[in-house]
């Protein structure tokens, strides 16, 4: 996966649950994301990062306009002005599969999201794979094949309802 796919990616994903943003985007990544997203080596200072960061997306993502760049210790901020929000909203599809999940997640029922998670995958002649997190309250799901669908999903269910957090398979693998 790259940089620019993964911005436009959450920034979609944003835009599904909280509607049109109108104001600067700020995604947050550690360090070892964007050397992989970037596939460059983990040997280059914070400081040489973040001007990478700028001049690449400046190239590979010039359409999202105006982006700033800042980072605290091995925590960087990309920050994407008004016109690459409304670019995003205007010209970047919304996943199929992410609309059907984040409706499937407002009912708050498991078997619902399990069954969307089962029926796209099928539709997608790929396998659904299914971990289970030790006490059961916590459910891994992906498809076998990643250009279908190349997030893995942590949905945990406790006192407070069903919730998620989405990962590459390397951000998984190295929790």
């Amino acid at each position: 996966m790259t940089l620019e796919k993964h911005i436009m990616d959450t920034m979609k994903e944003w835009q599904i649950k909280l509607g049109s943003i109108g104001s600067d985007m700020k995604l947050y990544y550690p360090k070892t994301s964007l050397y992989e997203y970037l596939k460059i080596s983990n040997d280059i200072s914070c400081t040489e990062l973040k001007e990478y960061i700028k001049k690449y997306l400046s190239v590979h993502a010039e359409c999202l306009g105006e982006i700033t760049v800042s980072h605290d210790d091995d925590r960087f901020c990309i920050c994407i002005g008004k016109e690459g929000c409304r670019y995003v909203e205007q010209n970047i599809p919304e996943p199929d599969f992410l609309k059907k999940f984040l409706e499937a997640l407002k009912s708050q029922n498991m078997n619902i999201i399990f069954r969307i998670f089962e029926e796209y995958a099928m539709e997608n002649s790929t396998e659904l794979c299914v971990e289970h997190e030790a006490g059961g309250a916590t459910e891994v799901l992906y498809l076998k094949d990643e250009t279908v669908e190349p997030y893995v999903y942590y949905i945990e269910q406790n006192e407070f309802g069903i919730t998620y957090h989405r990962f590459t398979s390397n951000e998984y693998k190295n929790l």
